[in-house]
Parts: structure tokens; sequence; C-alpha cells
């Protein structure tokens, strides 16, 4: 039920639910969640360097990751290799890993089950952390070619 106040001037206040009429689209709010989104290339990756600095915000969780493969990742060597992406120069124990088999095939993955150390899905980041690269394993080389795209989510607490 719609309460009116009239002050006597023309003025009408209203207070409770109104019909307002249908309304169509998709309203959503997220809050503080972002979302970090990386065009990530084989040149980039066998350089070991990010064409520009990505940087979390301190205090962030991240809650999820996904990699998405457009144009297949050439790595050599043994089995065991992977990308590793995560605080610059500590990738493989804080961060996540690209496989061997999602590089080198088409497709999208989540890899938030892959997050390690200080990127654990639970944890806060204790810095503002620069993002890195490498490429890991036995004997690890990557040809230039190969193209994806990373999203990282996270929220930031303050």
């Amino acid at each position: 039920m719609t309460l009116e106040s009239n002050t006597g001037l023309n003025v009408k206040n209203n207070y409770g639910p109104r019909e307002t009429g249908r309304g169509t689209g998709v309203v959503k709010t997220e809050g503080v969640k972002n979302q970090l989104s990386i065009e990530l290339t084989g040149l980039q990756v066998s350089d070991g360097v990010f064409v520009e600095d990505f940087i979390i915000p301190k205090f962030s969780i991240i809650t999820a990751v996904f990699f998405e493969v457009t144009e297949v990742f050439e790595l050599t060597g043994n089995a065991d290799n992977s990308i590793e992406i995560g605080t610059d120069g500590s990738e493989a124990t804080n961060g996540f890993s690209i496989t061997l088999a999602q590089a080198e095939a088409l497709g999208a993955y989540s890899l938030t089950g892959a997050l390690s150390g200080t990127w654990d899905a639970e944890a806060a980041l204790a810095a503002a952390t620069t993002l890195g690269v490498t490429v890991a394993g036995t004997t690890p080389a990557i040809a230039d070619t190969g193209k994806g795209r990373i999203v990282i989510e996270y929220v930031e607490s303050f």
C-alpha cells in the first residue's frame, strides 16, 4: 500500500511500494568484484615478460582464474612443462599453472583449482602484486607462436 504525503505546495512524497511498469534487461551489481583480462602471446611467454605491468591491489582475494586458447602455444621439452603466471619472481609457487596439454589445445579452461601459495582463493594478498610469466619444467622452451586470454577475478577488501 502506498501512502502519499501532500505539503500543500504541490509537492507530494510517496512511501511504500509503487507500480512503475515493467522493466527489461539485466541489472547486475558486483560490488567490489574486479576482472583483470590479459592477452597472452607466445612471445610474451618466451621472453618471460608481459607487454605492460599488471598489478593486483593489496588485500585483494583472487576468486577465479580462466584461460582461453585462441591459437595453440608450442612448448618443447618434456610433458611436465607448463606456463606459470603469478607473483613476479615466484610464479611457480604463488600463482597458477597452465599445463602443456591446456596450452597446446584450443579451448577454455577454469584454472581456479590451480591457484597456489599467496594466490590461494582463501587468502588476501599482503602487498600489491605485480604479475610475472615464466615457463617451468624439464628443459622448457616455447616458440613465439600462440595466443590466449587470461581472466583473473578478484575481490578488493579494504
